[in-house]
């Protein structure tokens, strides 16, 4: 899911966002639908549950989803 080959100097969480964004971007995951949970993302994308918090962070703080405590995380 993130770009492969040479590496980035970006960091890690910031790739791991602009690659969810694409997601939603595509259509992959549409407007209301619950997207998969962080162990669950961090797992498929290869990264830490850590990394993957800060970047749905950003796209909460972007309006692209809104997390539900208890409930779990939606696009918008």
């Amino acid at each position: 899911m993130l770009p492969a080959g040479r590496p980035s100097s970006r960091a890690l969480y910031l790739q791991v966002r602009d690659a969810l964004a694409g997601r939603i971007a595509t259509g992959e995951w549409r407007s209301g639908s619950a997207i998969p949970n962080e162990v669950d993302l961090a797992r498929e994308i290869g990264v830490s549950s850590g990394t993957v918090r800060k970047a749905l962070q950003l796209l909460d703080a972007q309006r692209l989803i809104t997390r539900r405590p208890g409930h779990g995380t939606f696009v918008n």
